[in-house]
C-alpha cells in the first residue's frame, strides 16, 4: 500500500543512487520503506520495495566506577521507541593497543561489570558502549555510533599476605 507514500525524487535513468536526508536521530529505531519504480517509454515498469530500520542513538551518560574486583559501567537507557535489543561494551587497552568487546547486555539493561581475566589492576582502560536494534520483517538492524568514552582502572588492593618482623630495640 503506497497510499501514504511521499515522492522523494524523480531521477534520470543514469542515476543509480539516492540519499534521503530527511530521517534524523529523533527517528532512531523507526523503519522506513522505500520503493523504486522503473519507468519505460510507455510509462510502465517494475517496482522494488526495500525497508530500512534506522539504528538507535548512541547511549549517553556513560560513567565508570572502579573497585579492586571490577570496573562497573552505567549509562542512560535508550527510549523504548528505539527498539534496542543489545548493548555492546567495548574495552580499549592502550598498553597493547587493542579494542575488544568486553561483553554485552540485553537492550533494557544499562549496567555492565568488567572483571575479565585480561583486566589488570592499576592499568587504565577506556570503555564505550553501542546500542543495536534487531531489524525485523526481513530488514536488517543496525548498531549505533559509540557513546562517549570513559577511562577507569581496577584499584590496586592490599597485598594477599605479608610478614611482620619484630626488630630488637637498641
Amino acid at each position: 500500500n503506497f497510499a501514504s507514500s511521499v515522492n522523494l525524487a524523480s531521477l534520470a535513468a543514469t542515476i543509480l543512487s539516492y540519499t534521503d536526508s530527511s530521517p534524523t536521530t529523533a527517528n532512531a529505531g523507526v523503519t522506513y520503506f522505500y520503493w523504486v519504480q522503473g519507468v519505460n517509454g510507455s510509462g510502465g515498469g517494475a517496482t522494488i520495495l526495500k525497508g530500512v530500520q534506522l539504528p538507535p542513538n548512541a547511549p549517553t551518560g556513560l560513567v565508570a566506577t572502579a573497585s579492586a574486583a571490577a570496573i562497573t559501567l552505567n549509562w542512560l537507557g535508550n527510549p523504548g521507541t528505539e527498539k534496542v535489543s543489545l548493548h555492546k561494551v567495548y574495552r580499549i587497552d592502550a598498553s597493547i593497543p587493542s579494542t575488544v568487546v568486553a561483553g554485552t547486555t540485553a537492550g533494557g539493561v544499562s549496567q555492565f561489570s568488567d572483571s575479565g581475566v585480561s583486566v589488570v589492576a592499576g592499568n587504565n582502560y577506556q570503555y564505550y558502549v553501542t546500542a543495536t536494534n534487531p531489524g525485523g520483517g526481513g530488514f536488517p538492524g543496525g548498531e549505533s555510533l559509540a557513546s562517549s568514552t570513559v577511562t577507569a582502572a581496577l584499584l590496586v588492593g592490599p597485598p594477599a599476605s605479608f610478614t611482620a618482623i619484630v626488630l630488637p630495640n637498641n
